[in-house]
């Protein structure tokens, strides 16, 4: 799936491949690059690694965002139920808000604080990759088209 540059969604590829591999991805962006494909400006994807190094491979200009709502659900897999909810209001300000800005520190704060509280799983967590999540929330750039999964 990709936005073109009106920010409608495209259907890119289907293709079979073998569990996510570097080949079969590697392969399908071959293919996209040879029906017409000159760049990828922004990658989002779940952390997977063998489609980030393809990527960097047969596109190596395009920024890589680690998804936020998967880093979510990573997030609130570690965290105890009963603060659930809290968590993940403040991670909900973080994605929605315009990093940077008192809303987006806010939502922050409010994590880093409740992080302490139930100690090191959520923190572990939440830092590894965490600023590759934050390339672009909502709409950072300026211009740029917003796009929630479907």
């Amino acid at each position: 799936m990709g936005l073109n540059r009106k920010g409608r969604k495209e259907l890119l590829a289907v293709e079979e491949g073998y569990r996510e591999s570097f080949q079969s991805w590697r392969d399908v962006l071959r293919s996209l690059k040879s029906r017409g494909a000159r760049w990828i400006g922004l990658l989002i994807a779940d952390g997977i690694d063998s489609l980030t190094k393809a990527v960097r491979q047969v596109f190596p200009m395009a920024k890589r965002q680690r998804c936020f709502v998967h880093k979510m659900q990573n997030v609130l897999d570690k965290v105890p139920d009963k603060v659930q909810p809290e968590v993940l209001t403040a991670l909900r300000e973080i994605y929605h808000a315009r990093p940077g800005t008192k809303r987006w520190l806010s939502g922050l704060s409010s994590f880093n604080a409740m992080a302490r509280i139930i100690r090191k799983p959520c923190g572990r967590c939440w830092k590894p990759g965490i600023s590759s999540s934050l390339i672009l929330t909502s709409r950072q750039l300026t211009g740029a088209v917003s796009s929630r999964p479907t």
